[in-house]
């Protein structure tokens, strides 16, 4: 009788051993799915969230940007520059800053409330531009493109500025044409004719420095033939 109850007592020993054993080995299961299910919501919610931003950034008719591989310039230098230029302009008018609107020829004064550091745009080859909030002394708000010029985020300097939004109202949105960023009409109220006219001088200018810089460059080649092959004799043709 008394070998049966330690049978028993070890039988039931083990079936416990094995049933905790048994939860134990669940529970790292049940954590790791656990786990994966909370990382793919995560990556569910931010793809969402890229979504919605880039959403909002098309219905403000600001460009999204690309990514900071494309260019030797980040958001952060540009929106750095941007920052810098405007403490310089505002240092001696209490933080304030002067804009001509193009528009309507008032003189506004403006204090930086933002630049948007989200985003990148490139106009052309050398000028990149961002928006940027800025607030009257009386409460009013404007959103307003800033370009900047440069080939590396050390030589960036201001180029011109338009006024994008006024109160919350847009003048003209922007639209994509083989990666670079053009002006386009709100609905049917066309884009300011002076708000055009500053990007396409900036344009004009861009392309006449190209063509100096290509001169240049055609002049250092027959000022020094040859001096670009290993090992060629720097003697003038045919001495």
């Amino acid at each position: 009788m008394k070998l049966l109850k330690i049978y028993l007592m070890a039988a039931m020993c083990i079936a416990v051993g094995l049933a905790v054993q048994g939860c134990q080995g669940e529970e790292p299961e049940e954590a790791g799915a656990e786990t994966y299910q909370q990382e793919e919501q995560m990556q569910q919610e931010e793809q969402q969230q890229q979504q919605r931003e880039q959403e909002q950034m098309e219905r403000e008719g600001m460009p999204g940007g690309m990514g900071e591989e494309q260019t030797q310039i980040t958001r952060s230098d540009l929106a750095n520059a941007i920052e810098s230029y405007v403490r310089e302009q505002s240092q001696d008018q209490d933080g304030y800053m002067m804009v001509t609107d193009e528009v309507t020829g008032e003189q506004l004064k403006l204090k930086l409330d933002s630049v948007h550091r989200d985003r990148i745009a490139q106009l052309n080859e050398n000028t990149y531009f961002t928006c940027a909030d800025f607030e009257t002394p009386d409460g009013k708000m404007y959103d307003l493109d800033i370009f900047m010029t440069g080939q590396s985020p050390d030589d960036l300097e201001f180029a011109t500025v338009t006024i994008h939004k006024e109160a919350g109202q847009e003048r003209y949105t922007w639209e994509e044409e083989q990666g670079m960023w053009q002006m386009a009409p709100v609905g049917d109220t066309p884009v300011p004719q002076e708000a055009q006219q500053k990007i396409q001088q900036l344009q004009e200018q861009q392309q006449e420095q190209q063509m100096l810089q290509q001169k240049e460059g055609q002049s250092e080649k027959h000022e020094h033939p040859g001096s670009g092959d290993s090992g060629a004799s720097h003697e003038h043709p045919g001495g």
